[in-house]
């Protein structure tokens, strides 16, 4: 299940002044000032968790609207997954559920439908 993203005016505010500040990115410990930033807000570090992911999400899907990755916005994933934290298995995850359709609907144009399919929840 997806969550809506629906941040707090004063967690965007303060997330915000650190990205465009370059605190964030030039930080010695992304993760400690993620932390301090929780601790500040008094906000849930799990919901934090979730709230990067579905940043990293949207960007992506921002990224591949036209179907192409291209090198700066690789380089631009890469930089949002190291200032938010966020683990390569969840990275893992959200390139194969975004990228994963989007190369699903584009074999869907050249082979016969039903005959490949990449979701697992297809494979019974």
């Amino acid at each position: 299940m997806r969550m809506q993203l629906h941040l707090p005016a004063e967690l965007v505010q303060f997330l915000y002044q650190g990205v465009s500040s370059g605190d964030l990115e030039f930080s010695d410990s992304k993760a400690a000032f993620l932390q301090n930033l929780c601790e500040e807000l008094h906000c849930d570090p799990q919901k934090a968790t979730e709230i990067h992911e579905e940043i990293y999400r949207q960007k992506l899907q921002q990224c591949a609207a036209d179907g192409v990755l291209s090198d700066e916005d690789v380089k631009a994933l890469t930089r949002l997954r190291v200032m938010l934290c966020i683990p390569q298995h969840t990275i893992d995850a959200v390139h194969y559920d975004i990228c994963g359709s989007l190369f699903e609907k584009d074999l869907s144009f050249v082979l016969p439908a039903k005959l490949f399919t990449l979701s697992p929840k297809n494979e019974k």
